[in-house]
């Protein structure tokens, strides 16, 4: 597809840019970061613009859903952030042992401040903490996780955390939720067509037609084999002929016979969202 010339991608509700605030006030007081990436898309979910207002702070990365990303990314994008010196854990399901895992790892980003705090005779202190991301990446299932409880509410959509909430993990540790938050704008037209096929973005800010031959385009790149596979037949076209081939077979038709592009479109970007094309990694840096 031909590179077109684009306006920046804005979507920055009013609830973010509170939490945002919020945040801002709440930084001298925190003691460490968590902050959750996508395997999906684990450099597009990294807010630059959120996280610069941490790098003093103690951070654990979390890249999170592996069971929808490409394992060999993915663990290239864990190497990359360790060579970096940064804590990183990737994560797939939530269990009793994950939470063993997680307040360890945060016990060891930690490990400096509670020696200075000994050297100083502080024997018993409470670390307050923030869990930060872009939209749609988990932090609210966490939450629940490390809490034993549902303390949140936990969707895959974006816009569902609204506020900041302060949440006890136990005697010592302190976590405060916040809503998902993206950057203002998106100078990178891929990351934010990349949050909108996680669903870190509302789609619908993006065109549906470029935003499926966006992620087609991808696909018949890195994962050819997955797309023929679904479609059933060799691709012999670009990404316009795939929408056309799934409009004519995988879709009702229109009246008269015209074949629906929109609904074909719409059913590629779903069967995306729910791994029907295998485990598959957007950001390729």
């Amino acid at each position: 597809m031909k590179e077109q010339k684009e306006k920046n991608v804005h979507w920055f509700p009013g609830h973010m840019k509170k939490a945002s605030n919020q945040i801002e006030d709440q930084i001298k007081n925190l003691d460490f970061v968590v902050a959750m990436l996508d395997a999906r898309a684990p450099f597009s979910t990294f807010n630059d613009y959120l996280f610069k207002r941490f790098q003093n702070k103690p951070m654990l990365l979390i890249i999170n859903k592996t069971d929808l990303g490409d394992d060999e990314v993915v663990k290239s994008r864990v190497e990359y952030y360790k060579n970096k010196n940064v804590s990183c854990l990737v994560l797939n399901k939530y269990t009793k042992k994950s939470k063993e895992i997680l307040i360890s790892m945060i016990n060891e980003i930690l490990a400096a401040k509670k020696a200075k705090n000994l050297s100083r005779g502080i024997k018993h202190s409470i670390y307050k903490g923030i869990i930060v991301g872009v939209p749609n990446t988990g932090k609210s299932t966490l939450i629940n996780i490390l809490a034993t409880k549902n303390v949140v509410t936990a969707k895959d959509s974006p816009g569902v955390t609204r506020s900041v909430t302060w949440i006890k993990i136990n005697n010592e540790l302190y976590l405060v939720d916040t809503p998902g938050i993206l950057q203002p704008k998106f100078e990178d037209k891929k990351q934010a067509y990349n949050l909108a096929l996680i669903g870190s973005i509302k789609q619908d800010i993006l065109p549906l037609l470029d935003l499926t031959v966006y992620l087609l385009d991808f696909l018949t790149l890195y994962y050819k084999d997955n797309i023929e596979k679904w479609i059933g037949k060799k691709i012999e076209g670009d990404a316009l002929y795939i929408i056309k081939e799934v409009a004519t077979n995988k879709v009702p038709l229109l009246k008269e016979g015209k074949i629906d592009t929109e609904n074909a479109c719409r059913l590629i970007l779903n069967e995306y969202r729910k791994g029907t094309f295998g485990k598959i990694t957007l950001d390729r840096i």
